[in-house]
């Protein structure tokens, strides 16, 4: 069940990543402050799905 939960959650951090990213390069902000907020949001929705996926299954 962990494992299902750990691979969820990289996935979906992964994906807020790189979307995030490409949102905020496209919107005019600098590409190092862009990929600084993008990777922590991306930690935090990781984060997040992991304990949902846990606490669901």
């Amino acid at each position: 069940m962990s494992t299902t939960a750990v691979i969820l959650s990289f996935i979906t951090g992964a994906i807020s990543f790189i979307w995030l990213n490409v949102v905020f390069v496209r919107n005019g902000m600098g590409r190092g402050l862009a990929m600084f907020l993008s990777s922590t949001a991306g930690s935090v929705v990781s984060t997040a799905v992991y304990y949902i996926v846990n606490a669901l299954f």
